[in-house]
């Protein structure tokens, strides 16, 4: 049924008839296949095992070249630091794994975040002070770091691709993120990411705190939890940094989903997945420049793999880091909360199912858990309150009216209202423009 739908979407919604590519597009895709198939399909046939260091060496070399060494350094010492961190708040895994150090990192992540919430509005916000911060878990559990840095070169350097369709599919994951990591070194031109998503990292790093108010800006209250990731990293490295840490989060995106995958499929079609996914038009619109989309989708994959993880061992630490993860996604974007509420019945069903192996006062864990939840989301919310007397501001104008807004502004969007139906999954795939 699936499939019949299918064909007859494409028979009648004529997709292929759209202008999508300008002719200069397609004439620097055919210039960069082709650079990529002479340098890869040599690789791949003769040395597989040395293509994905290859490539991760390569693409190094080719970012410091591009945009200068600096906002290489500051996106790495940044993921390094989260990482570090969250390592020691989650505690010593049993062992080394992808999901284990993506999910410290994230947690990691959701602590600046939490702390950037508090002090962006504060005189403080210079390279020094946040440089000591991020420092401070690194050289606490330097060993660590460095046990977790010679992992990542060990599975980058040991990917082996035996089997042909393997390194045929991670081929063309690498082709795909590689044509969104070209546009990540061309300068911000999005409207979202000049108006603010770039515009607030810029205002703090200029007066060392966020100069705007929602009484001269509607959107300076919203959830900041991207730009305040964005705004550490600016500090050391300007625009670019910003960009390739953005960039980087797709790849936490990409790994994490990997993982998940490969719960049911073999690499070869996991990489598939992954190249099908890197390929849509939204991933290369919210990485090509400043969104903050691909950070919800990290917390909520983390959030889906924490949760996991607690289903199989039922250790609080990951109901906890599940908890956390959540709270930062709403922190971000309030549609983070359709995620939680998908989320909450499968986190029920598998407390009840470990209930008693949760140790003593297993309530008191949910309560934690749930604290940690709204420790994680609500400030952000609480401080739009305390400005403007909406904590959604500007939106939902009339339900929680603000001094600073005519309660009659509406402030909706262009957008398709028609109530959902069985037709919508149709509609997004084949009217996509509706």
């Amino acid at each position: 049924g699936v499939l019949g739908l299918e064909v007859y979407g494409f028979r009648m919604g004529h997709l292929f008839s759209q202008h999508i590519w300008e002719p200069v597009g397609l004439y620097r895709l055919a210039r960069f296949g082709g650079v990529f198939l002479a340098v890869a399909v040599p690789l791949l046939l003769m040395a597989p095992w040395t293509f994905a260091a290859g490539v991760f060496g390569l693409t190094i070399l080719g970012t410091a070249i591009a945009v200068g060494p600096q906002a290489v350094l500051a996106t790495a010492f940044f993921l390094i630091a989260s990482c570090a961190l969250g390592s020691k708040l989650l505690g010593r895994a049993e062992q080394d794994s992808v999901e284990t150090h993506l999910c410290a990192a994230l947690l990691g992540m959701s602590v600046w975040i939490f702390l950037m919430t508090f002090v962006a509005r504060l005189p403080v916000n210079y390279p020094a002070f946040w440089a000591v911060l991020l420092a401070i878990p690194v050289v606490w559990d330097w060993r660590g770091a460095w046990r977790r840095l010679a992992y990542w070169g060990r599975r980058i350097g040991s990917a082996e691709l035996r089997p042909a369709g393997e390194r045929a599919a991670f081929a063309l994951v690498v082709f795909v993120l590689l044509m969104h990591w070209l546009v990540v070194l061309k300068p911000e031109a999005s409207a979202d990411g000049l108006a603010m998503h770039l515009a607030i990292p810029a205002n703090i790093a200029a007066n060392h705190f966020m100069t705007f108010e929602p009484s001269r800006f509607l959107w300076s209250v919203m959830p900041m939890g991207a730009d305040w990731s964005y705004s550490i990293v600016y500090l050391f490295g300007g625009e670019y940094a910003a960009r390739l840490l953005n960039f980087a989060i797709l790849l936490m995106v990409e790994a994490l989903l990997y993982c998940a995958v490969r719960r049911w499929v073999k690499p070869a079609t996991g990489f598939l997945i992954l190249a099908l996914f890197a390929a849509t038009p939204m991933v290369q619109l919210v990485t090509g420049e400043l969104f903050v989309e691909n950070l919800v989708a990290a917390m909520v994959l983390g959030m889906m793999t924490a949760i996991w993880r607690f289903g199989e061992n039922g250790g609080r630490r990951f109901l906890y880091l599940a908890a956390v993860l959540a709270g930062t996604a709403i922190a971000t974007k309030v549609g983070g909360l359709a995620f939680l509420a998908v989320v909450i019945p499968f986190a029920v069903v598998e407390i009840c199912r470990h209930w008693k192996s949760m140790g003593r006062k297993p309530a008191a864990a949910c309560a934690l858990a749930l604290l940690l939840l709204l420790l994680a989301a609500l400030p952000t919310y609480a401080i739009a309150y305390a400005k403007t007397g909406n904590p959604l501001f500007p939106f939902m104008n009339q339900k929680f009216p603000s001094p600073l807004l005519d309660r009659a502004a509406d402030l909706s969007f262009d957008q398709d209202r028609r109530p959902l139906s069985w037709r919508v999954p149709f509609d997004l795939t084949f009217h996509t423009s509706q």
